[in-house]
């Protein structure tokens, strides 16, 4: 029958092997426990690198999205206006140097361009004809209109606002007022 040693620890030479060996066993358990915790270190150096790699990947990929000198043309100029049958490029253009300062930039409309109104001369009636005088054609914003010297003055209003229609219209209108006995004249506006 085998007789178990830590029974029989230090009875026949009076040493306590059994103190010696778990001393024995808690140095060398000493270097492992020296070699985790340098182990824990390693593992927490390891993830602040790769902490750090990601966040440099992530900059890599940032960076990329510069790379094209378009990539910094960021600002876009742009108009609006309220009549939808007038576009804003029709109003107004602006361009800028390449040393202009980004920023916001407002127009600001101070004056309002109104209609101008002009009178002719008076004329005695509105069914009289003009006579050879006034024969000839008239311009009007890039629309010729023909006057005959029969024509009357109500026969003229009707072909200047004959010449205001279709798809390229003059922007002028005709009509006649009436001041007062033998004063008729030609408004154009």
């Amino acid at each position: 029958m085998a007789l178990s040693t830590s029974l029989v620890a230090g009875l026949a030479t009076g040493f306590d092997w059994r103190t010696m060996v778990d001393q024995l066993i808690a140095v060398e358990r000493s270097s492992v426990g020296l070699v985790e915790d340098q182990k824990s270190v390693y593992e927490s150096q390891l993830s602040a690198w790769q902490s750090f790699n990601t966040s440099l990947l992530a900059l890599k990929t940032a960076a990329e999205g510069l790379k094209a000198p378009e990539d910094f043309a960021l600002f876009v100029a742009s108009m609006s206006t309220s009549d939808p049958d007038v576009e804003a490029k029709d109003l107004l253009s602006v361009t800028t140097s390449s040393s202009t300062a980004p920023g916001t930039y407002t127009v600001k409309v101070t004056n309002l361009a109104t209609t101008q109104k002009l009178s002719s001369n008076p004329f005695t009636s509105r069914t009289a004809e003009l006579g050879s005088s006034y024969a000839g054609d008239i311009i009007i914003n890039g629309k010729v209109v023909t006057i005959n010297a029969t024509d009357t003055l109500a026969n003229l209003a009707y072909s200047i606002n004959a010449a205001n229609t279709g798809t390229d219209p003059s922007g002028v209108t005709a009509s006649i007022v009436n001041y007062g006995t033998n004063d008729y004249r030609l408004i154009l506006t």
